[in-house]
C-alpha cells in the first residue's frame, strides 16, 4: 500500500507542476478507482489461499 501511495504523491506532482490542473483532476479521479480495483483483488487473493 505504501508504495501506490508514494507512486500516487509522484504523480501528482509532475501531473500538477508539468503537465497542468485538469491533469492533476485526472490523477485524483482514477486514484480512488485502482484504489478500489486494488483493494478487490486482494481480498480476493485472500480467500483463495486459505
Amino acid at each position: 500500500m505504501r508504495i501506490q501511495q508514494f507512486y500516487n504523491i509522484a504523480d501528482s506532482l509532475v501531473a500538477g507542476k508539468l503537465i497542468g490542473e485538469n491533469a492533476l483532476a485526472a490523477v485524483g479521479t482514477v486514484f480512488s478507482m485502482v484504489f478500489y480495483r486494488t483493494s478487490i483483488y486482494r481480498q480476493a487473493e485472500e480467500k483463495t489461499t486459505l
